[in-house]
């Protein structure tokens, strides 16, 4: 089954933005009725940006194979953004106004994988993998410190950062 949807958005930080989205719902195996069906949907977005035109690719991937025994959950991200930031507070951001002094461009790249096998009823075991890729762009090296704030992982220099886990436990609560 597939699914799309599109149309547009306004925020007032970007101004007018278009997104299509669609959800491709399925089974891996159609001869089993108690597997649970697995989806993958895919979101696209594009704005306008201080320099130019900006987008976003957001896709999540939920796959369950051999009678739900071994699932896969994957979240994918994307896309050269823009924002804004006024300071910490309400005062702050009363303060300043709207500028490309406030705007900052960026790259990312954000994706987790789980693939988990299940050792027990409502049990599921398996490694885990985080990646996550920023890279400011064109910023000097006052806007990036006040950045750093809320997001301390920022630098004047693309920063990547991966995580991978040799066991996740997950408990499944089931109705």
């Amino acid at each position: 089954m597939l699914s799309i949807l599109g149309g547009p958005g306004y925020m007032p930080e970007t101004g007018l933005m278009l997104a299509l989205g669609g959800l491709y719902s399925f089974s891996t195996d159609r001869k089993s009725r108690a597997l649970q069906r697995s989806s993958i949907s895919l979101v696209g977005i594009s704005n306008k940006m201080e320099s130019g035109i900006g987008f976003g690719l957001r896709s999540k991937q939920n796959l369950f194979f051999d009678n739900n025994n071994i699932r896969y959950v994957g979240r994918l991200s994307f896309g050269n953004q823009s924002e804004y930031y006024w300071g910490v507070g309400y005062d702050k951001g009363v303060a300043q106004s709207q500028s490309s002094d406030t705007s900052m461009d960026y790259q990312f790249v954000d994706y987790d994988a789980d693939l988990t096998f299940r050792v027990k009823t409502n049990w599921y075991i398996g490694p885990v993998f985080r990646l996550r890729y920023y890279n400011p762009k064109g910023q000097t090296y006052r806007i990036v410190q006040r950045r750093m704030i809320t997001l301390p992982l920022i630098k004047t220099n693309p920063c990547l950062l991966v995580s991978v886990q040799l066991f996740n436990t997950i408990l499944v609560m089931s109705q």
